[in-house]
């Protein structure tokens, strides 16, 4: 896959963007920007005004009835808080919930299809990541903008709280995030039945590459939300003491690393058993390592196309990491009354 194309994917995972959480009516000749600090209502400086936070129902922002979705996520969050049918287009990425399939689609983050977005006639759109076009196309219609913030686990319920907020939806919102905490403690009582009696394995955990070629590949680094996932799940992430949020990594550097578990994440491949067979070879002619000896390398596409997706839907993504991981994931007893001891993205989750 292309550096352009894994991009694309990159901005479904959220990491290469600092979003702020911002709603704001899209009006020319406002006033400068103050430099973000990721609060709601705060400045986003690549649109060069200071935006107004529209709450739901009065007069700045009335609850949007038609919407467009250039972040997969945040359609998800919409449809389960029960604002799905606002929902008038939707990204190229948007794979849940079925009912989507149908919704007209608007391209994506870096190839926005600006006359269909004007066609739709949207009262909000929702960005996750920067798009000037769709910005400035958003200005000039005066047409709401709101930045999904999701980079972390965290942003996960935070972003289905905002969403419900301006969708009028607050009751259905608080039930999501309370379903999505009760998994993600659930699945953490259970990594610390399974690492009672074990290290943690050393994982690499490649990013929507190209199948037919093994060379450099993309992973996650520390601080983004794939990092976490390995961490939920019960692994250490092979690249998680890095400078960079999503690193290119060479083979010689995977062979250094010595992983454990290498699972390779192709949301959008259709995997045959030709295929899988074919980058198992590829594997094998980069050289040893213990994921390879020990017959631990895992090809997941589209049976897990959320993978790289942080919606609520999250907590079946780290369940089927987890157990890979641990084979024994479900025979573990675990006590459910018992708390789990907390791990490196506790804070960060539970905060929420």
């Amino acid at each position: 896959m292309s550096p352009a194309r894994w991009i694309g994917w990159i901005v479904v995972v959220g990491a290469i963007v600092a979003g702020v959480l911002v709603i704001r009516p899209c009006r020319p000749h406002e006033g400068p920007t103050s430099p973000p600090s990721g609060a709601l209502g705060d400045a986003v400086p690549s649109v060069g005004r200071t935006p107004t936070v529209a709450e739901p129902g009065d007069a700045g922002g009335p609850i949007p009835t038609r919407i467009i979705t250039i972040a997969p996520n945040s359609a998800e969050i919409l449809c389960a808080v029960g604002a799905g049918d606002a929902i008038v287009g939707v990204d190229r990425f948007c794979v849940f919930p079925p009912e989507l399939a149908s919704r007209p689609r608007v391209g994506g983050l870096f190839d926005p299809d600006l006359e269909r977005i004007t066609t739709l006639r949207p009262d909000l759109v929702v960005l996750r990541g920067r798009s000037d076009d769709v910005e400035h196309l958003c200005r000039r219609l005066g047409v709401r903008v709101y930045h999904d913030p999701t980079e972390r686990l965290a942003d996960i319920p935070r972003c289905t709280r905002e969403l419900g907020r301006i969708t009028g939806r607050e009751e259905a919102a608080a039930e999501v995030e309370q379903r999505f905490h009760e998994r993600i403690a659930s699945i953490r009582r259970r990594v610390a039945a399974v690492l009672s009696s074990r290290p943690r394995p050393r994982v690499l955990m490649t990013l929507a590459r190209d199948p037919a070629e093994l060379e450099d590949v993309f992973t996650a680094g520390p601080g983004t939300y794939v990092d976490e996932l390995i961490d939920l799940a019960g692994g250490r992430n092979l690249y998680g003491d890095t400078d960079m949020a999503y690193p290119t990594v060479s083979m010689e550097s995977v062979l250094t690393g010595r992983p454990d578990v290498i699972i390779e994440l192709m949301p959008e491949v259709h995997l045959t058993d030709a295929l899988r067979q074919q980058m198992l070879e590829q594997w094998r002619r980069v050289g040893p390592t213990p994921a390879l000896a020990n017959g631990r390398i895992y090809f997941v596409g589209d049976e897990l196309n959320n993978a790289l997706i942080p919606s609520p839907r999250y907590p079946d993504v780290i369940e089927a990491i987890a157990k890979l991981l641990h084979p024994d994931w479900d025979s573990v007893d675990v006590n459910e009354d018992e708390a789990a001891e907390p791990g490196p993205s506790e804070s960060s989750v539970a905060g929420g």
